[in-house]
């Protein structure tokens, strides 16, 4: 070492005010205790070494190691409470009664559950692989762990059941986040670290709040992981039978599940070929229409200054926005945000004739069939494909959209994560390429 611990740990001091050193003297030996204040919970953690330590002299007990100051710091950062005995040059590391800044088990906020647990993962890494033993309760469940990151040394679990296919696999991803030179802070960084393309339409790494959902896919062969910091599980791999079902859905009778089952692939395609329908229907292709509708829309277009697809492409960024700014908001506005936004604003509008009143009802449906895809990423990627299908519709009409909804179809056909296809039939676990 090029210069005294001590002198080393006082310097970081300077830059890391919650830095606190206590020195005394135990048996007979200079000893320093060092930790941070603003995670350790200053008066209980002392009272636990007095007790459990100091008093029995229980010193010798603990694993002394030779002093490595990157070690040290990597710990003391960690949180955990550093011994360091100044005539030996050697220290020791105890866990910590922290500071109460984790968040408590919750219920969803992203996912609404109307019949099932009401339970959500958390920050914290060890309550989230709890959750789950509870749920699962056998030996069989086993856990891998990764350290990945440069600056900030992030913690991945793995779980899997035993025996299960994608064990081998899971230690290779292990390898390749471990190899990692990089930061690791957001899901992109998690797909540059195991070699997922980051340019996709769809979500490769999907994720989910509700324990229930990372359980059926645990059993199912699939793979679920934790990063910690991050309140969700990262699972692989999602198939486009996800999109419209979820575990808790079997809590319904089997006739019921089945036709929400229904609903939502009602609503998929709604959210997806309505807008682009609507634009084939009044650019090009009127004559497909009974007289009767083609007069209507044709009556509330009269004096709607610009084609239809300029008409509905203003009208769904404008929604994009009324949806973002939502998110952003505090709730208390964003319900009034949805009223402005929704009823004034669309009222105002057709009323002004800058936009038809079909137009608005499109509109409505969209959005609203929009939701019903289960996973908010997922209906992320089905808005961004309903405006392919409006341009293609918007030059060749109801050809265009049949080219666009090929276009989507191919490009969903073609996607696969690690040699897992998207669109797949088979209902046993994944099988994956090495």
């Amino acid at each position: 070492m090029t210069q005294p611990f001590m002198k080393t740990i006082k310097q970081l001091q300077e830059v890391h005010a919650d830095i606190k050193i206590i020195e005394r003297t135990v048996e007979e030996q200079s000893l320093a205790i060092i930790f941070l204040e603003s995670i350790v919970e200053t008066a209980l953690s002392l009272s636990y070494l007095e007790t459990s330590y100091f008093e029995f002299d229980k010193l010798p007990t603990l694993q002394w190691q030779s002093t490595d100051v990157p070690q040290v710091i990597q710990h003391l950062f960690k949180g955990e409470i550093l011994l360091y005995l100044k005539e030996e040059d050697t220290f020791a590391t105890l866990n910590a009664v922290h500071q109460p800044i984790k968040r408590f088990i919750d219920q969803p906020q992203n996912e609404q559950v109307v019949q099932g647990p009401l339970d959500s993962f958390t920050e914290d890494i060890n309550i989230n692989i709890g959750i789950c033993r509870n749920k699962i309760q056998t030996e069989y469940l086993e856990t891998y762990t990764a350290v990945a990151g440069q600056t900030r040394k992030r913690k991945f679990v793995f779980l899997a059941m035993r025996n299960d296919p994608s064990i081998p696999f899971i230690k290779k991803l292990i390898k390749r986040l471990e190899k990692n030179q990089g930061e690791i802070n957001h899901l992109n960084d998690i797909n540059t670290a195991i070699q997922i393309p980051r340019h996709t339409l769809l979500p490769r790494i999907s994720t989910t709040e509700l324990p229930t959902n990372a359980v059926d896919f645990l059993q199912r062969g699939r793979i679920v992981f934790f990063m910690d910091g991050y309140p969700f599980a990262l699972m692989l791999f999602k198939t486009v039978f996800d999109t419209f079902k979820q575990p808790n859905d079997l809590n319904y009778p089997t006739f019921l599940y089945h036709a929400i089952y229904g609903i939502r692939i009602l609503g998929i395609l709604i959210a997806l070929l309505l807008p682009g329908l609507y634009v084939a229907l009044v650019t090009v292709n009127p004559e497909m229409m009974k007289i009767e509708l083609a007069l209507t829309i044709m009556e509330s277009r009269l004096f709607v200054p610009y084609p239809a697809f300029v008409e509905i492409t203003i009208m769904l960024i404008l929604i994009e926005l009324i949806t973002e700014a939502s998110v952003r908001l505090p709730s208390s506005i964003a319900s009034t945000l949805g009223i402005v936004g929704g009823i004034i604003l669309g009222q105002a509008v057709v009323e002004a004739q800058l936009v038809s009143s079909i137009l608005i009802i499109i509109i409505a449906a969209t959005t609203i069939a929009t939701g019903t895809v289960v996973g908010f990423q997922h209906s992320v990627s089905l808005r961004f494909f309903k405006y392919l299908l409006i341009a293609t519709s918007a030059f060749i009409g109801m050809l265009g959209l049949l080219i666009g909804l090929l276009l989507v179809c191919a490009y969903l056909g073609r996607t696969e994560t690690f040699g897992v296809p998207f669109i797949r039939f088979e209902k046993e676990g994944v099988k994956i390429e090495d």
